[in-house]
């Protein structure tokens, strides 16, 4: 498995012979700063062949949803539910 932010990683990673990708660091990077994960992640869809699993700034439903639609083998959600303080912090903007 390859954690990549960007197609060009992904297809670098597939080349190099892993059995999936996941877009954990899309918008985590100086490269991929602002970044639409959905879109990168229907890049990476469009350019590779292997699974590709939607993870990074999959933080609401609507998000998970449309990765599973675009193509995507499976969905993490991580800290949109695993930390309480960053939870809490959207209800005190």
């Amino acid at each position: 498995m390859a954690d990549v932010s960007t197609v060009e990683e992904a297809i670098h990673a597939e080349k190099f012979g892993v059995d999936l990708v996941a877009t954990t660091l899309v918008g985590y990077t100086a490269d991929t700063e602002g970044d639409d994960p959905l879109q990168t992640l229907e890049a990476i869809l469009q350019s590779t062949n292997v699974p590709v699993i939607a993870e990074g700034n999959m933080n609401t439903p609507k998000k998970a949803k449309r990765a599973l639609e675009l193509g995507a083998s499976a969905v993490v959600v991580g800290s949109a539910i695993t930390r309480p303080q960053e939870i809490t912090k959207k209800f005190f903007l």
